[in-house]
Parts: C-alpha cells; structure tokens; sequence
C-alpha cells in the first residue's frame, strides 16, 4: 500500500468512526489530502546484511573491542517498509568501540 492510499484509508476510518463529521473536521481532513499529494519527498532506509565480531575479555568481565562487518547484501526500502529502487550513495558505518 502506498503513502497516499495509507493516508486515504486513515481519513476514511476518521469518517467512519465518527459519523457526524462536521464542516471543520472535513476541511482539516480534506487539508491533510491535499499536503499528503503534494509532498514527493521520502525517507529510504539502506538495509545492509552483514555481522558483528565483539571480544571479551573473561578478566574485566567487559568487551573490548568490537568489528562491524558489512556483506554485499543491500536493499532500499521507504519509511514504510516498502522495497525502492537501488541507489548508489554510500555513508561509512560510524560505530561505536566499548568503553
């Protein structure tokens, strides 16, 4: 399902529920619809398989380092979990050593 389909079927459950909807109430609705078709902007999530290597030291009780280590499984998805088209932009992974 789609953003603007998920948007829809909100509004059409407000209505629903509520049956007396008044003239406000339809307006900020109607406003809502209206945003949502105008705004093209998305969020992607990069989703990349990979696996973690953490070393402990049985001394200290504590871990000491750890290796992020990304495979070359990648997909794209929007913010609602649906797949998108593969690009190509790239971020270092910024992770974190224990203290």
């Amino acid at each position: 399902m789609t953003r603007k389909e998920k948007i829809y079927e909100g509004a059409l459950k407000q209505l629903l529920m509520n049956s007396s909807v008044n003239t406000h109430q339809a307006d900020i609705i109607t406003t809502a619809l209206d945003d949502a078709e105008k705004d093209t902007s998305m969020l992607l999530k990069k989703v990349t398989i990979g696996f973690v290597v953490q070393t402990f030291n049985t001394e200290t009780g504590k871990f000491v380092s750890q290796d992020f280590v990304a495979g070359d499984q990648v997909s794209w998805e929007t913010d609602l979990g649906e797949p998108a088209e593969d690009r190509s932009e790239y971020l270092n992974f910024d992770m974190v050593q224990p203290e």
